[in-house]
């Protein structure tokens, strides 16, 4: 009873997170579009024209696809198995997909950037930055998550080789005292001793 109740506490409190992440995400892209709005004379207010920001969206959900693709699963996948070359192939095709993602989202539906009208959609360097910004800093979290998990798993099996030398130390000196023990033979007493009667004497045969 006491274990489900302490799952189901574990369950609630990761949804609570996953709700609050999301809701950190939806903030960040906001606050963006409105001031890739306000920093352009040439874009139209999120406000006035958002279809304008269809693309940007599509950027940053991306990004924040890989992001949690990189840090749950191919950071620790590929460094494990020492994947270097495979890794680096990684990060840069996910750069060049986010650099021609305007392009892509220009020929596949037909959707403008906020700075810049069809058929004028150019490649996003801004994009291909925080690809391989995203990938950097999943790794550097997951690296650093795996090294807290290495150094409390290094701790736990000191401490188990300590308790486990300390148990054969004390054995070994118990031992040592048995066989140096001296040991003492009880001498029995009159009392403990049984008790014989007396055999009568047979009297002596004439010759």
């Amino acid at each position: 009873m006491k274990q489900d109740a302490t799952a189901a506490k574990q369950n609630s409190t990761k949804s609570y997170s996953w709700l609050i992440y999301l809701v950190a995400w939806l903030v960040i892209i906001l606050i963006q579009s409105i001031l890739v709005g306000q920093s352009s004379t040439m874009a139209e207010s999120l406000f006035q024209a958002p279809s304008h920001y269809l693309s940007t969206w599509l950027l940053d959900i991306f990004l924040i696809a890989i992001f949690y693709l990189n840090y749950y699963y191919v950071a620790g996948h590929m460094m494990r198995r020492r994947h270097f070359g495979g890794y680096i192939a990684f990060v840069v095709i996910v750069a060049v997909v986010a650099l021609f993602m305007p392009i892509l989202c220009k020929a596949l539906f037909g959707w403008r950037t906020p700075t810049q009208d069809l058929p004028f959609v150019t490649v996003s360097w801004s994009g291909a930055i925080g690809a391989v910004t995203v990938i950097t800093i999943g790794l550097a979290v997951r690296a650093l998550l795996e090294w807290l998990k290495l150094n409390k798993l290094t701790a736990e099996q000191r401490e188990e080789l300590i308790k486990l030398r300390n148990e054969v130390t004390s054995h070994k000196m118990q031992a040592k005292s048995d066989t140096t023990k001296p040991t003492t033979v009880a001498t029995p007493t009159t009392a403990e001793l049984p008790s014989q009667e007396p055999k009568p004497i047979a009297p002596a045969q004439p010759d």
